[in-house]
């Protein structure tokens, strides 16, 4: 690749305004790629996948459970716009039609665990704000081990979807922190936030993820 990679990163919608952290612009721009923030239109999917060589869905608020078959059981839901949901859904599959990375931040890899028919845990304890140790048992992203990540979540991955293997996990509660695919091997989710993370561990994420479009 003779230019620098694009990475498209979705955006929350609030009322009239689509609004994202400054954080992630920052992390692709110090990984060595160029942000690229993308608007929830379906009309524009295509020219989207044209443009952008990798994706990453950004975090969010709660995926609506009548998305995985359920009814709310939880009172403090704070439901995502269904137009950014049926955006991502689209454009997931798109890029992984092509073959194009794809890696979902908190909110973005339980939606990609969704998509294929996962499920969630709609409220968990101990997640909201603060630190754990997770252990990662797999090295297509990262290198095996045990490293400690920030947290900002109350819904979690419950049963995963087809295709869907764990790859790490908190070693507190279990709790599914880091996931791929079977079967789309530039596919990817985690839990906590290393776009807001700084060190090494924030630092290879986004550098191995960029590095997928060079294999």
């Amino acid at each position: 690749m003779d230019r620098k990679p694009v990475i498209g990163i979705t955006m929350d919608v609030d009322e009239e305004y689509f609004k994202i952290k400054n954080h992630y612009t920052d992390a692709i721009l110090s990984a060595g790629a160029i942000p690229l923030l993308l608007p929830p239109k379906e009309s524009i999917i295509t020219e989207i996948k044209n443009l952008v060589d990798g994706l990453i869905i950004s975090g969010g608020g709660d995926i609506p459970p009548e998305y995985y078959g359920e009814k709310p059981v939880a009172d403090n839901l704070k439901i995502v716009d269904r137009k950014r949901i049926e955006f991502e859904i689209k454009i997931i599959k798109e890029f992984l039609n092509s073959k194009k990375p794809v890696l979902g931040i908190c909110y973005g890899m339980q939606l990609i665990n969704v998509v294929y028919g996962g499920t969630l845990f709609q409220d968990i304890q101990g997640h909201y704000d603060g630190f754990h140790e997770i252990e990662i048992t797999d090295n297509r992203l990262i290198p095996p081990g045990r490293y400690t990540v920030n947290s900002s979540h109350h819904q979690a991955i419950k049963k995963k979807g087809r295709g869907i293997i764990e790859i790490g996990v908190s070693l507190k509660d279990g709790i599914i922190e880091a996931i791929r695919h079977r079967d789309y091997h530039n596919l990817f989710g985690i839990q906590w936030h290393p776009e807001r993370l700084k060190g090494q561990l924030s630092e290879r994420i986004f550098k191995n993820f960029i590095g997928l479009l060079r294999r």
